[in-house]
């Protein structure tokens, strides 16, 4: 049981990432958003400090005593979802190489659905312009 009670896990939650430029064409800044650059400081400061971000499923097959778990384990939890995760965010996870939990509520679900599929037909446009 010792190795149960460490490492411990630290959980940091995140929702909103806004830019200025977000902000001046009319995307709330509220006492939930981030600036990327706030959390791109966030993301070094852990990296520069030894912590290894993990997910809740690691955690929970640590509890189970399937997995060990790194000395300085981190969560990064993301809720909702929303445009910002995607356009500020997820950028900045994918350049530090984080893996993050990102939790989607189903109103987000529909919109993601439109949104993916918005990507695909740009991504099938882009493809076809390239090749004329």
């Amino acid at each position: 049981m010792d190795n149960m009670r460490s490492p411990k896990v630290s959980v940091i939650m995140y929702h909103n990432f806004v830019t200025e430029a977000d902000v001046k064409s009319g995307v709330e800044f509220d006492e939930y958003s981030v600036n990327p650059q706030d959390f791109e400081q966030d993301l070094i400061w852990l990296r520069d400090n030894g912590y290894t971000t993990i997910t809740s499923d690691d955690l929970l097959r640590h509890l189970e005593g399937k997995k060990s778990l790194p000395h300085k384990a981190v969560i990064i939890s993301i809720d909702d979802g929303s445009w910002g995760v995607y356009t500020n965010a997820y950028p900045l996870l994918k350049k530090y190489n984080i893996i993050n939990n990102l939790y989607i509520f189903n109103e987000m679900l529909a919109n993601l659905y439109l949104f993916s599929y918005t990507l695909l037909v740009h991504r099938r446009v882009v493809t076809y312009l390239e090749r004329k």
